[in-house]
């Protein structure tokens, strides 16, 4: 684990600590109330408190987990584990809604069930709103200096509770007012308001699982960044997805197609570091340099490899005639192969002397082209030459 990912685990356990002791003295205190007080809607608040008492553990154990750095078997380290955690989450806090909210139209149905809660209630819920939005920002603000999508999302839940916490109030005024149905309606409020948490948190678990791409805005950005690199002549096929508060991205991008490999790598390594200093999300960068557009096709996807290329030019420079002047590859210093529009063009080096620039010399490059024009995948042939 890293300093930065210890430093943010310890901050991430000791805001979720301070939480789930205020969750557990609520979650007590609203579910005695709500009892004592006859009110069903306050039971569930209570229950909500709870299942924010049970994320507040899975909170803990999912950072200390996730920020585990890459290993073997995971080399994108481990943030998914924060993904994970928020799906169990999810999933809790749909069933919780379903239940109370099941049980609400029944009450509603059956005015015998019906409640009739009081000030004691009020007193509760007045309580509970105060605490969970005091939590909620002290929660968001921790996620926001860390940047921590987990810590972010329990902080809304407690937000979650804290507006059920409202609904119930809004309830009892209702019942005091004489509206007899008010506390089962603040149940049905109650659940739908988990409900609705539940699936937001699910439904951005499932997109990240599925790999979905980041928003579109900051995509853009992105890209903008890319091609303000110097030597960045387009980018292409870029691909990007969360893992946690994390961005992977992959990318393309086209540089000067007639550039050394380093010079190209050397623009590779430019992009990322204009990325990861614009962005700091992003984890994970992985740029492609291409010399030419490949975003729709592969023009020299089929092309032979060097070997290949060698021998052929070897059968056709034999062909040359005298015999005497004849070359083969190895009498050149060196070889440039470009692919080119789904054809290679030549780039031939000679050692020669510079007292022997001559008309032979001129000579023996048109012998060269000459026999080289029935080598079909090669469309230019250019010479250069070392003088000593």
């Amino acid at each position: 684990m890293t300093d930065k990912a210890s430093d943010n685990y310890k901050l991430i356990r000791k805001v979720t600590l301070v939480g789930s002791l205020i969750d557990g003295l609520l979650s007590i205190l609203k579910i005695v109330v709500g009892v004592i007080g006859q009110s069903q809607a306050l039971i569930a608040d209570g229950v909500h408190s709870l299942s924010d008492l049970a994320t507040d553990v899975l909170v803990i154990w999912a950072a200390r987990h996730a920020k585990e750095g890459p290993d073997e078997n995971h080399p994108y380290g481990h943030e998914r584990i924060e993904t994970l955690a928020t799906m169990i989450l999810s999933v809790v806090l749909i069933a919780i809604a379903l239940g109370f909210g099941y049980d609400g139209v029944l009450r509603m149905l059956d005015p015998d069930k019906l409640q009739q809660p009081g000030w004691l209630v009020l007193t509760a819920a007045g309580i509970s709103m105060l605490a969970k939005e005091g939590i909620y920002h002290y929660t968001n603000h921790a996620a926001e200096e860390i940047n921590s999508n987990l810590l972010r999302a329990n902080a809304w839940h407690s937000r979650s509770d804290a507006a059920s916490s409202l609904i119930v109030l809004l309830g009892v005024v209702g019942i005091m007012l004489g509206f007899e149905s008010a506390d089962a309606l603040a149940l049905i409020g109650v659940s739908i308001m988990i409900g609705w948490v539940g699936w937001t948190l699910g439904y951005d678990g499932i997109k990240e699982l599925i790999d979905t791409s980041i928003d579109s805005d900051m995509l853009a950005e992105m890209l903008e960044t890319i091609a303000a690199v110097e030597g960045v002549i387009d980018v292409h096929q870029t691909r990007t997805r969360n893992m946690a508060s994390k961005i992977i991205m992959d990318t393309h991008i086209t540089v000067d197609t007639k550039i050394t490999v380093s010079e190209g790598h050397r623009i590779g390594d430019a992009v990322e570091r204009a990325l990861h200093q614009q962005f700091r999300d992003l984890s994970d960068i992985t740029v492609h340099i291409d010399h030419e557009d490949d975003a729709h096709e592969r023009p020299g996807y089929d092309l032979p490899l060097r070997s290949v290329v060698l021998t052929d030019i070897n059968q056709a420079l034999a062909t040359i005639e005298p015999q005497s002047q004849s070359l083969r590859t190895d009498d050149f210093i060196e070889i440039k192969l470009h692919y080119l529009e789904g054809q290679i063009q030549l780039e031939l080096w000679q050692a020669i002397p510079a007292t022997r620039v001559s008309d032979s010399v001129l000579l023996k490059e048109e012998s060269i082209k000459a026999a080289l024009v029935d080598v079909p995948y090669i469309s230019q042939v250019a010479f250069a030459y070392q003088f000593h």
